[in-house]
C-alpha cells in the first residue's frame, strides 16, 4: 500500500515502535519512561549565556524535537513534526554552584534526571551544564529514546559542538524531514518474520528463562546507574584478551560471556536451577559502506537474541566461543533483518497494546538483563566553545523488565562500562562488587578470589 509522505509526517520503522513498547512498559511499571542520558566531559569553564543561547539556536533547526508519535488512518505510526516551533525552547539547566565534575557526581545527578518524568515532556533533548569552581566541567545532554538512538545522539552532539565553535557547514545539517515509506506492504514476509522469530526462539531456550523479580514496590524504586572506566592501556588489554579468546573483531561475544559470568553467582541464588540465561544484545545496524546516509534521528538498531544454559557461564571462555558462533549463524540466517520485519508488521498496535502481546507472548523469554555494545565512537569533535573535550559516556535506562543491563561505550581509546539497574533488582551489596568483578574477569579471566 503506498501511503503519501508529507513535511510534517515521518513514518517510524520497528526499531521506533519496539522501543515505544518497552518505553510503556517501563511506564507502567515504575512511572518513569526510559530515556537515555550522554555525559561530556570537558576541561575548563563555560560562558553560560552563550552556551544557551548557541544550545536554542541549534535545536531551533529541529522542529522534530517538539514533535509526538501519533497514528495516521491506515494505522501506521508516525513521527508528526510540528510546522513552526515559534517560540519554544528546549530544557536548558545551569548549575553553577555544582562542585567537582567528577563521574561520581555527574552520574549521581544523572539519576536526578532518569527519575524526573517530567524533563522530557515537552522536547525530545535536554541539557545541564555542571560547572562549579574547579576548571572542569560535564554537559549532560537528556535524550528520548523514541526520537533517537546512541548513534544519533553521538552525531547531534558531535555537530552542536562544532556547530557552537563555529565550524559546521550547512552541508552538515541533515534534513529531518526527509521522507521514510510506511513500510505497508510485503505482509506475507513479515507474517513469515514473525515465525521465523518465534521458531528461533523456542530453539534458542527451550526451558525456563533466568529472570530476577521485580521488586513489589517498582513505582518507588529509583533508576541507578554505577560506572567503570578503563584507561587506554586496559582498553587494549580487554581487546587483546577478546580477539585471543573469541576471535579478531569479536569484542561483544567476549564481552558477553563476561558479563555472564559475572552475573552467573547472583542469579544462582535467586532462580530456579537449571535455569538458562536468555540476553538481548542490541548494537547500531551494521550496514554495507553507503547502503544509508549517516542518521541523527529515530532508531536505527539491530537486535540479538543469545540463550545458554545458567552453568555455561561458569566456563568464560567456552561461553564466548559459543557465543561468537551464534551470532555468526543470527547474522547469516538473517535474524536481525527477520526481528525488523516482525516489529513492522507489530506498529498495527498501539505501545500498550504492543507491550502487552511482548509481555505475555515472551513471558517466559524475557531477557535476564540486557547488553547494549556500542561501535566506534561517533562524537569526534575534540572542543565545545573552546572546552577541551576529555570524554564522553553513556548512561540510559534498561526498560523494566528485566531493568538489568550493562553499557559499554567507547571514547578515545578508552572504553566506559555502566551498570543500569532499577533499585532493589539486586543488594546493594552484590550490586557495589559487580563491576569490580567484571572488570577483573574482563582484564585477565576470573577472579583470583572466585
Amino acid at each position: 500500500m503506498k501511503v503519501p509522505s508529507s513535511p510534517r509526517k515521518r513514518y517510524l520503522g520497528g526499531a521506533d515502535w519496539c522501543v515505544a513498547a518497552l518505553r510503556h512498559g517501563t511506564l507502567e511499571t515504575t512511572g518513569r519512561p526510559s530515556s537515555f542520558h550522554v555525559a561530556v566531559f570537558v576541561e575548563g569553564r563555560f560562558e553560560p549565556a552563550l552556551l544557551q543561547r548557541r544550545f536554542q539556536e541549534y535545536c531551533a533547526r529541529f522542529p522534530l524535537l517538539w514533535g509526538r508519535a501519533a497514528r495516521c488512518w491506515c494505522l501506521a505510526p508516525y513521527w508528526k513534526i510540528p510546522g513552526d516551533v515559534g517560540d519554544r525552547t528546549a530544557p536548558y539547566r545551569l548549575v553553577e554552584d555544582f562542585g567537582a565534575a567528577t563521574s561520581e557526581n555527574v552520574v549521581r545527578w544523572i539519576e536526578k534526571l532518569a527519575n524526573d518524568p517530567d524533563r522530557l515532556r515537552d522536547c525530545a533533548v535536554a541539557l545541564d551544564c555542571l560547572q562549579g569552581a574547579d576548571s572542569a566541567a560535564a554537559l549532560v545532554f537528556s535524550f528520548d529514546h523514541l526520537l533517537f538512538d546512541a548513534a544519533g545522539a553521538e552525531r547531534f552532539i558531535d555537530l552542536f559542538c562544532r556547530y557552537a565553535d563555529g565550524r559546521a557547514a550547512p552541508s552538515e545539517f541533515p534534513d529531518p524531514r526527509a521522507p521514510e515509506p510506511a513500510h505497508l506492504d510485503q505482509w506475507g514476509k513479515r507474517f513469515a518474520s514473525g515465525q521465523k522469530l518465534n521458531r528461533a526462539m523456542r530453539e534458542l531456550l527451550p526451558g525456563a528463562t533466568a529472570n530476577l523479580d521485580l521488586p513489589e514496590d517498582a513505582g518507588r524504586r529509583p533508576f541507578r546507574f554505577r560506572l567503570l572506566s578503563l584507561d587506554a592501556q586496559e582498553s587494549r588489554r580487554a581487546q587483546e584478551q577478546a580477539f585471543a579468546t573469541a576471535g579478531y573483531l569479536m569484542f561483544t561475544p567476549y564481552v558477553l560471556a563476561t558479563a555472564a559470568a559475572t552475573f552467573q553467582p547472583r542469579f544462582a541464588r535467586r532462580v530456579a536451577p537449571g535455569a538458562d540465561f536468555i540476553i538481548t544484545v542490541s548494537t547500531s545496524r551494521l550496514r554495507p559502506p553507503g547502503a544509508r546516509a549517516p542518521h541523527f534521528f529515530f532508531n536505527d538498531l539491530s537486535f540479538l537474541y543469545f540463550g545458554f544454559p545458567m552453568a555455561a557461564a561458569g566456563a568464560r571462555d567456552a561461553l564466548a566461543r559459543t557465543l561468537r558462533d551464534q551470532m555468526v549463524a543470527q547474522v547469516k540466517a538473517g535474524m536481525p533483518a527477520a526481528i525488523e520485519d516482525a516489529n513492522l508488521l507489530m506498529r498495527i498496535l498501539p505501545p500498550r497494546p504492543f507491550w502487552k502481546f511482548m509481555f505475555t507472548f515472551f513471558r517466559n523469554r524475557l531477557s535476564s538483563f540486557a547488553l547494549t555494545c556500542l561501535g566506534d565512537p561517533l562524537l569526534k569533535a575534540t572542543t565545545v566553545l573552546g572546552c577541551p573535550i576529555r570524554t564522553h559516556v553513556h548512561l540510559p535506562v534498561i526498560p523494566v523488565p528485566p531493568g538489568l543491563g550493562l553499557i559499554l561505550n567507547r571514547s578515545g581509546d578508552s572504553y566506559h562500562v555502566v551498570l543500569s539497574y532499577l533499585e532493589g533488582i539486586l543488594p546493594e551489596d552484590e550490586i557495589a562488587s559487580l563491576l569490580d568483578e567484571f572488570r577483573d574477569r574482563l582484564l585477565n579471566g576470573a577472579p583470583a578470589a572466585q
